[in-house]
């Protein structure tokens, strides 16, 4: 077998897709002296190809192209050789781009092959291995040949096929077999081998074989199911159970009539010696009052079936029913008439529920008048994907447990205002919780949750009742963000703590590839130590930060923190970020709960971010910003909501765009000896036209 992939091939330099992969059986054709003469060469490729022969050249090949999968090449003289010596030449087999070159032998004598059987002839078989044509006592399978020859299977996947010998002598009337192995499937089978001479011409024959009796065993257990012993005690509430298929054939399995409750995983298979489990999915039964009946059909490859009867028990309340039933008094609180999960009979007609199979996806209370909390049991609710608790009166959860901070053993660092446990429900892909009376902390390791971002937290979860919610801003307007008509998310009262944000930040923007940088410059440029590369701290505990310089402690991304305390009123806030590089996505718009951010540095290194917040960019006294291609904010949308007494601002090598109106800089900003001194220079590098003195 002549194997190529798209590895350093010589054979093109490897300068071609990755990806291909092309077998041959032979990596050359020797074709006889005369004309016709020809080879045949199998193989396989998991792209389409074309073939690419010099107009000319002494022989053809068929076919010229081909799709992805198996293929055998005919190669053929085109002209005699008349000479004494070998011709050689060659054909460009080509995949994709990727070149694979096949040598062609031109033979100074004819090869000489000849089965006693033509190509084509089928060689027929019974069930258990018995030769039933064509009569090789009346007419043997021999071969003549004057050149070493061989005898195999076309696919290797046919080895119930025995052919020999594998290497022929050469010589008169030698002789070929074929034997099969006992077929054990209930369907006919069919290869082919071929009688060759490597590189050169093939003789091909097709092997059938007769199909066994069939045979199949379905089991619930070491139970035996027939249509008279069926598939029963199934749960009314839904259930899956397992059974087993044994089948020698090709089968598949579907529900009967008004049976549509139930389901099947795999629904099909091919034949096979070992059992198959099958899922039989049973969706709850609505009928609390007697159980039902029903049925499943196995259809077999030659059209046999079997029915198997299905028995279930009268309906019962899954088990998020119950959970549901748990959860009502707390949610409720002093408004006890707005949910019938208590008092309704059937658990699927209940206030807002949606179920599947017993399992409760969706939970749709928005605004029912719910006065009560949520509970931590709500996290049993493990098959949720919809939990919509939005405009309502419920106030902070009860009775739940304080979050320790990682870093500081001897205080708790606060009790959330809602279950922690949420962040269980893994499968949860919606989350509303606005318009309630929530006060308190979002839990940090919620953050963490695979859909946080789904959730769209800063419009559907953390804006309370009464609250300015809109944060929303029009880039490219020019408009300075009013937070007298407009949300200011720092000071809302359902919110995160330092570490939330920061895992918020990490989690947007690529946190796991960041690297440290310096700020090319400072003077002799600050220099920050390069991260271990391991998980932040912050990332997996509640990390309690202190009023310090932030860089040689490897916290990503903290560069100082002030003296101001977060939600919690014990935690600092971070009052410096930035210094790393590699920081890709958006800023979220959680970071505008912290008001004491301050100072941003950001210098290039592989950062790709297009705007900032309007009302993060009032908050910054110091804005460092540079050579990241990708922030096209319009200078205006930064102009007009920078902060009133900025100390140090730095934008060069960005793309920002548009037209401003002055050159000249705030009043005490850009003190330093090396800062830039106006608009045109802060501005260098960027798509910005500077209009004025």
């Amino acid at each position: 077998m002549f194997s190529c992939k798209d590895d350093n091939s010589p054979l093109d330099g490897g300068n071609t897709p990755q990806g291909v992969n092309v077998k041959f059986d032979y990596s050359q054709a020797k074709l006889g002296k005369s004309v016709g003469s020809s080879a045949t060469l199998n193989g396989s490729s998991d792209v389409d190809w074309t073939i690419e022969v010099e107009e000319g050249d002494f022989f053809s090949v068929e076919p010229m192209s081909g799709k992805a999968g198996d293929f055998t090449l005919t190669v053929t003289a085109n002209k005699e050789n008349t000479s004494t010596d070998k011709a050689y030449s060659k054909f460009i087999f080509n995949a994709s781009g990727r070149k694979y070159p096949i040598t062609v032998i031109h033979l100074e004598d004819d090869i000489r092959l000849e089965p006693s059987y033509d190509a084509e002839t089928v060689f027929s078989f019974a069930q258990d291995g018995t030769l039933v044509s064509p009569d090789l006592t009346a007419k043997p399978f021999t071969v003549t040949s004057n050149i070493e020859w061989t005898v195999k299977t076309v696919n290797e996947a046919d080895t119930w096929i025995k052919v020999g010998p594998e290497v022929g002598e050469i010589g008169e009337n030698l002789p070929v077999t074929v034997v099969v192995d006992e077929n054990p499937f209930a369907k006919v089978r069919e290869g082919k081998f071929e009688v060759r001479v490597p590189e050169a011409m093939s003789f091909q024959y097709t092997v059938t074989q007769a199909a066994a009796p069939l045979d199949y065993e379905i089991k619930d257990g070491e139970k035996v199911l027939t249509e008279q012993a069926g598939l029963t005690g199934l749960g009314g509430g839904g259930e899956t159970r397992t059974i087993t298929l044994n089948a020698n054939a090709d089968w598949k399995i579907e529900p009967g009539t008004d049976s549509e409750w139930l389901t099947f995983e795999p629904s099909e298979s091919v034949a096979s010696l070992e059992p198959v489990e099958v899922k039989v999915m049973v969706e709850p039964n609505d009928d609390m009052a007697q159980g039902r009946s029903g049925l499943f059909i196995v259809t077999f490859g030659d059209g046999t079936s079997e029915e198997i009867n299905v028995q279930q028990n009268k309906g019962e309340e899954p088990n998020d029913a119950k959970i549901l039933k748990a959860l009502e008094f707390a949610l409720e609180g002093d408004n006890t008439d707005v949910l019938n999960w208590s008092s309704g009979t059937n658990y699927k007609d209940w206030t807002g529920v949606k179920f599947e199979g017993g399992n409760l996806v969706e939970l749709n209370l928005s605004g029912v008048g719910l006065k009560g909390y949520i509970p931590k049991e709500v996290s049993q609710l493990v098959s949720l994907r919809v939990l919509d608790l939005s405009n309502n009166e419920l106030t902070a959860s009860q009775g739940l447990q304080p979050v320790k901070y990682g870093n500081a053993d001897e205080e708790e660092a606060y009790i959330p205002a809602i279950p922690v446990e949420i962040k269980n429900l893994t499968e949860l892909t919606t989350f509303k919780l606005k318009g309630n009376k929530i006060e308190g902390v979002f839990p940090s390791d919620l953050v963490n949750h695979p859909h946080y971002f789904e959730w769209d937290a800063m419009t559907n979860i953390y804006p309370q009742s009464g609250e300015k919610s809109d944060i929303s801003y029009a880039y490219g307007s020019g408009a300075k963000y009013d937070t007298s008509s407009k949300a200011d998310p720092s000071q809302w009262k359902f919110r995160l703590t330092s570490t939330g944000i920061l895992r918020a930040i990490y989690n947007n923007m690529g946190g796991t590839n960041w690297a440290w940088t310096q700020d090319p410059n400072a003077n002799g440029g600050t220099k920050y130590p390069q991260p271990s590369g391991e998980r932040p701290i912050y990332m997996d505990v509640e990390y309690k930060l202190d009023n310090k310089v932030y860089p040689t402690n490897k916290v990503p991304g903290v560069h100082q923190v002030n003296g101001n305390t977060d939600i919690t009123g014990k935690g600092n806030v971070v009052s410096a970020f930035g210094h790393v590089t590699k920081m890709v996505g958006e800023f979220p718009l959680e970071i505008l709960m912290n008001n004491h951010l301050g100072q941003l540095y950001v210098f290039g290194g592989g950062s790709q971010f297009t705007r900032i917040h309007p009302l993060m960019i009032s908050r910054f006294t110091y804005f460092k910003v540079t050579g990241i291609s990708q922030f096209t904010m319009n200078i205006n949308d930064i102009y007009t909501n920078l902060h009133k007494s900025p100390k140090a601002i730095d934008l060069r090598n960005n793309g920002l765009t548009g037209t401003l109106n002055t050159d000249i800089l705030p009043s005490g900003c850009n003190q330093g000896a090396s800062d830039p001194k106006t608009w045109t220079e802060v501005l260098a590098g960027n798509q910005v036209t500077i209009s004025g003195n």
